[in-house]
């Protein structure tokens, strides 16, 4: 064990011997199936792991893991982040602020005609995954078109009943409320127009059409709507028609949207058709939104809301049909907004919520601004068997394909965190299947890639999961040689890349043929803007004698062996006085339960900051079940990454940076994270200050 908080429950000695010493207390009963997971979990985030391990926790609850283990691309689905056209606050940062603002906003009252006054309030989680990102992506809009002298305009569209009212009302209050979180925190009035307002009156309805037919696209007045947005986005004073639902007729000049409303949501069923005068609407929307609901629940919500309304059976049979037809033309249009919300069903029938379901958003092409480098990757495969029986032929049960190595795994979890952030560097072979299948595995995944193909072989680790011993066996094979060709090619793609980066994460090993000086050429490189993360151990003493690490990630039996030493201050203190510049840190993990920081206190004087003492802050983490550990110190470094470019404290990065990796040891894949389970983590995550060295 090192440190306040100790090495973990793996038992000390060898990886080897740990695990062996946790597999016999199993078979002895002497651990429950809680306490052999930490144990495992343990062994794993100290030391650098081993041949065999106990995989009595396999039985049961790591098979049910596998089947539904999260997949990358549902990240890429539910993210907001082709929305921003800057990169987004942290999910730590939003989350604090859902907190904050939900209890501002209870039962707060919103009219969605003249006669229907509603009291709706938000919870953290709605705020967290729909509002404050929404609001995030409107004020970069209405910052641009004010640049522009004109107003920002958003369209919601969506089928009947879809609750696009609701929604435009909860969106004016967001924009009109201030939220203490990056690109949230102004408030900015805006009006709301509902597109029902330029119903054509029922008489002339009645003439041209059967009455049923109303709310069809050719029952509005769609060049009115069309001159109207025209003179809003112009940033004119209108007078617009609002609809009366107890007259169901259009009011003339019944909404006055005033200089004083930069911002107007514009809802309805048709606002993007490409159909008629209706086609040139949905290019004087500065933002587009469509919220996603089904012909069935949209007929069944108006068949409610008309009987409510006090409509016979014969007039809501006769509309039903209609509907039908009016939500089908609408999702017809889903295709020509910027991103399409579909959201959890509500507690009742009745009622609407506003968590994702799923969001599915049309992504602009752009640069990535991370940069992982991994030189050794592996195509990694796991086999699970019913009882291998050595000597004989054995037949997998289930076999499992993904991507390993430290680089790749920092690129899958930095993805995760901000999709389309990050470009990984690597070499894979040219001539098989394992190099093909990573570069596919990330491409698929919306993770650019700089590849050096080359002739030799990317290896490849397999994994024997024995389902009736409980044990599991890991084949790993030596990387093949890198010649000095390619490795010169490597280094005429990274180093310009990284030039336009604002982090880049040196991770891990290199394959024979590659040396140190690769990492420490690139270091010496970047521009002084730019951060960088080492995580490694082996072959980086030429990377931190430039001096120009900003963070070193690496745990405690890795710091005590790069350094030669016994005691964890006193390598830690050796390693920031020998290496490390006086802004620089130590980001150290040290078991499943804690981990540290320990940094330099400056001090000012004549103008230059000088080296003080070493401030030491412990983490404290909380216990769970893990499922894979494998990957987790790797999700921690992408946390840490994304933390110190978006210029938050290190502490709080760090923070994030270890809910991050405690939440992928929930799942089967490396590097995988749920944000949900993350931030509960992040909510347990404390930490201190708890000596000066």
């Amino acid at each position: 064990q090192a440190g306040k908080g100790g090495g973990g429950g793996g038992g000390g000695g060898t990886p080897a011997a740990a695990a062996a010493a946790a597999a016999r207390r199993c078979y002895r009963g002497a651990f429950s199936k809680r306490s052999l997971r930490r144990s495992y979990f343990d062994m794993i985030m100290t030391r650098s792991g081993s041949a065999l391990l106990p995989f009595i926790f396999l039985q049961g609850y790591l098979c049910q893991a596998m089947v539904s283990c999260m997949p990358d691309a549902s990240l890429a689905r539910n993210s907001w982040r082709g929305l921003l056209r800057h990169p987004p606050p942290l999910p730590f940062d939003v989350h604090k602020a859902a907190q904050a603002t939900s209890a501002r906003l209870e039962e707060r009252e919103i009219c969605l005609d003249r006669t229907n006054i509603q009291r709706v309030s938000l919870k953290a989680g709605e705020l967290l995954e729909t509002f404050i990102p929404l609001k995030q992506a409107i004020m970069e809009r209405y910052r641009q078109a004010s640049q522009e002298g004109r107003r920002c305009l958003v369209g919601l569209a969506g089928p009947p009943a879809a609750g696009k009212s609701t929604f435009a009302q909860l969106l004016k209050i967001i924009c009109e409320t201030s939220i203490p979180c990056r690109n949230a925190e102004m408030s900015v009035k805006a009006a709301v127009l509902s597109m029902d307002g330029y119903h054509m009156y029922n008489a002339q309805i009645a003439s041209e059409f059967q009455p049923s037919m109303k709310g069809l696209p050719s029952t509005f007045a769609a060049r009115d709507l069309k001159r109207d947005l025209a003179a809003l986005r112009e940033f004119n004073d209108v007078l617009c028609p609002e609809y009366d639902r107890t007259l169901h007729e259009p009011v003339q000049d019944a909404i006055s949207i005033t200089k004083e409303f930069p911002i107007v949501i514009v809802e309805g069923n048709y606002l993007f058709l490409d159909e008629g005068d209706w086609s040139d609407l949905k290019g004087m929307f500065d933002l587009k939104l469509f919220i996603s609901c089904s012909a069935d629940a949209s007929c069944s919500r108006v068949t409610k809301r008309k009987t409510r309304n006090g409509a016979s059976a014969a007039e809501i049979e006769g509309a039903v049909p209609y509907v039908r037809q009016m939500a089908e033309i609408a999702e017809r249009t889903a295709g020509n907004a910027d991103a399409r919300i579909t959201f959890t069903d509500g507690e009742t029938s009745e009622s609407l919520s506003y968590l994702l379901k799923d969001v599915q958003v049309h992504q602009e092409e752009r640069e990535p601004y991370l940069l992982a480098v991994g030189l050794n990757p592996a195509f990694q495969k796991t086999l699970v068997f019913d009882d291998i029986k050595f000597g004989d032929v054995n037949r997998a049960q289930k076999a499992y394909r993904t991507v390993g190595g430290k680089g790749q795994h920092v690129a899958i979890a930095a993805n995760r965190i901000d999709v389309g952030s990050v470009r990984v560097a690597h070499f894979l072979g040219d001539e098989q299947e394992q190099g093909r299948f990573i570069h596919q595995h990330l491409k698929d995944r919306s993770i650019d890639q700089l590849v050096q193909w080359v002739p030799s072989s990317t290896r490849t680790c397999t994994t024997l999961l024995d389902m009736k011993t409980g044990k599991m066996t890991e084949l790993i094979e030596p990387s093949d040689q890198i010649s000095p060709e390619d490795v010169k090619s490597m280094i005429d793609k990274i180093v310009p890349a990284a030039q336009g980066c604002r982090g880049v994460a040196l991770c891990g090993t290199f394959p024979p043929g590659v040396t140190e000086e690769v990492y420490a050429t690139l270091a010496r490189s970047l521009p002084q803007d730019c951060k960088l993360v080492l995580d490694g151990w082996k072959g980086v003493n030429a990377t931190l004698q430039t001096r120009r690490v900003d963070v070193l990630k690496i745990n405690s039996d890795e710091l005590l062996w790069l350094m030669g030493g016994k005691d964890l201050d006193a390598a830690a203190k050796d390693c920031l006085e020998r290496y490390l510049s006086p802004r620089a840190v130590l980001a150290i993990t040290s078991g499943s339960s804690s981990a540290f920081l320990y940094r330099k206190e400056a001090v000012e004087g004549r103008g230059e900051q000088q080296s003080a003492a070493v401030v030491v802050t412990e983490f404290t983490i909380p216990q769970l079940e893990a499922v894979n550990p494998i990957g987790a110190g790797d999700t921690c470094t992408a946390g840490l990454l994304h933390g110190i470019v978006h210029d938050y404290p290190v502490e709080e990065a760090f923070a994030y940076a270890l809910a991050c990796a405690s939440a992928s040891c929930l799942h089967l894949e490396g590097a995988n994270f749920d944000l949900r389970e993350t931030l509960q983590l992040y909510d347990k995550i404390t930490y201190e200050v708890v000596r000066k060295i």
